[in-house]
């Protein structure tokens, strides 16, 4: 199995190369990565990384979603967007806590900063689904085009630079 059957496979997996390669094993020197990236097993070392980090990003959004009902059971409410960093709240962890405080309006407004977190790991969606419904979710569901192979291996050509 290799990345592209792992991702047809579990649409989780992102086709991710760098993180592919990240989650295997260090070889000794002078062993062919080949070997080890081909290999079946690179797939599912890569399959329980993904999982393991998705698990992870879970438990941290769950960790924020209790401080924020903390917050609005003591009676401080959620806080605005220049008190996220103090409050130990990501925009994903404080949209949440909107979203299921029915604070749509705060939610709203917080978009733009759970697409950026969203744009810095797209995990966070699956982390997210099991708080939130799916189309909740203000990053839409589209998986990134794939790119011809031959795109891939063609020669380079002129490249300039525009100011």
């Amino acid at each position: 199995m290799t990345l592209f059957q792992a991702h047809e496979n579990d649409r989780r997996i992102p086709l991710d190369p760098e993180l592919y390669v990240a989650s295997q094993p260090i070889s000794p020197p002078f062993t062919d990565p080949w070997t080890v990236l081909a290999h079946p097993d690179a797939a599912r070392r890569y399959v329980a990384r993904v999982r393991k980090i998705i698990s992870r990003l879970r438990s941290e959004l769950q960790k924020e979603l209790r401080r924020a009902e903390a917050l609005i059971n003591a009676g401080h409410g959620l806080p605005i967007r220049t008190e996220m960093e103090r409050s130990r709240l990501s925009p994903l962890g404080l949209y949440i806590a909107a979203l299921r405080s029915g604070r749509v309006d705060l939610a709203i407004q917080l978009s733009d900063g759970v697409v950026n977190q969203h744009r810095g790991c797209p995990l966070y969606r699956f982390a997210a689904l099991s708080m939130i419904p799916a189309d909740s979710y203000p990053v839409g569901d589209e998986t990134p085009p794939m790119v011809p192979f031959e795109v891939i291996n063609a020669t380079p050509g002129r490249c300039v630079l525009q100011n």
